[in-house]
């Protein structure tokens, strides 16, 4: 092959390379999708705060630093390009390394919507509300049982104590950090606490519900919370003390994304949604429509909806398709009593229902009535 000849087919591959490399760019961008959101405290944004991208691992079901935004602008505005998966998102500002134990002042943010999913070519806008740390431990003064082994706080909100406040301690985020927990306790007037807990690793939340229900999402008013130093690991015998801060969840806002109890769902993808009704076509409100990977419909479902309205309407948004089974409670997480209302989805015989991922399902219908709740002498 002559010189020329060589010179030219190297510059065909050159060119052939260049333009499979420019599509193939294009199919990666075209592959990720897209979080835009705000970090905020009391309603005003945080400039120069960091977002965090986590993901849990297969393994032992602990968080995984993935990567991390650019500083937020000074309106608190960040965004981020993922690829399609499953993320957990943290906000920090700090004075020191940006993924550094908070200082007095820095700033601390857990969405309260988390796991959040990312689908190839969709855009998720949230805002992250974040909690100011105001105090130290030495000024918050004596923690309950601080000579024993195990873990004392106290937990704030704003600058003041939050007392009913209910603790969490889970050994894994297995189930997001949801469900029945390892250990809780409830904060005194002072807002402290005292779990005594041997050695090992732990992850700390907090709730605080307004209402009487025990089960299903918070609802707006009501009070969350995650410790930003999570997990803690625990030696034989040691005792520590943290401080935690508690965030109000809003009312909604007309919001394109919605958090379930499986984490924050973007409105253009997998959703069901309908009404519950009784024998008597009379709408139901203030009960909970849950999904169920198994027929049996008993322990922690997938999914749960907020109280049913009062025309007795639900929705459900959900991470992913799939078959589910669908049961409505008036007490979810409790054995039912005599007068709870039970209902089940009215066109399926074994009460199953399929969804494929990223579509909507509208219009179901759920019948039930109380249980044991019929006079049987007539």
């Amino acid at each position: 092959m002559s010189k020329k000849k060589i010179i030219v087919v190297f510059i065909f591959n050159i060119l052939f390379l260049f333009s499979c490399s420019r599509y193939l760019k294009k199919d990666i961008v075209l592959q990720s999708g897209h979080i835009k959101g705000k970090a905020v405290y009391q309603n005003k944004g945080i400039s120069s705060a960091i977002v965090y991208v986590y993901n849990k691992s297969e393994k032992d079901y602990s968080l995984r630093l993935l990567t991390f935004s650019s500083p937020s602008d000074q309106n608190g505005n960040f965004s981020l390009e993922l690829k399609p998966g499953t993320y957990y998102l943290m906000v920090k500002k700090t004075k020191g390394p940006a993924a550094s134990i908070l200082e007095k002042n820095d700033y601390f943010g857990y969405l309260g919507g988390n796991p959040v999913k990312v689908s190839a070519g969709s855009s998720v806008d949230l805002i992250i509300n974040c909690v100011k740390n105001i105090y130290t431990s030495s000024e918050i003064g004596a923690f309950l049982n601080a000579d024993k082994p195990g873990i004392s706080g106290a937990v704030y909100y704003d600058d003041k104590p939050l007392d009913r406040a209910e603790v969490f301690i889970y050994l894994s985020m297995e189930n997001d950090l949801r469900g029945p927990a390892y250990y809780s306790a409830v904060t005194d007037e002072q807002g402290r606490f005292y779990a005594p807990l041997e050695a090992g690793t732990y992850y700390i939340v907090l709730r605080k519900r307004l209402s009487s229900d025990q089960f299903g999402p918070i609802q707006a008013g009501d009070f969350f919370g995650y410790y930003e130093a999570n997990p803690i690991s625990l030696k034989q015998g040691e005792h520590q003390n943290v401080l935690l801060y508690a965030l109000k969840k809003d009312a909604p806002k007309g919001s394109a994304n919605i958090a379930t109890t499986s984490g924050m769902t973007g409105a253009d993808q997998t959703l069901i949604s309908g009404k519950v009704h009784d024998l008597d076509k009379k709408p139901v409100s203030g009960v909970f429509v849950c999904l169920y990977k198994n027929d049996e419909m008993v322990g922690k479902p997938e999914y749960i909806s907020n109280k049913t309205g009062e025309d007795g309407s639900f929705q459900i948004n959900m991470v992913s398709g799939g078959k589910f089974y669908l049961i409505a409670k008036e007490n979810f997480g409790a054995i039912p009593q005599p007068n709870d209302f039970i209902g089940y989805l009215s066109e399926s015989k074994d009460h199953s229902i399929e969804i494929t991922a990223d579509k909507k399902l509208a219009g179901l219908e759920v019948i039930g009535e109380k249980i044991l709740s019929r006079n049987y002498d007539k």
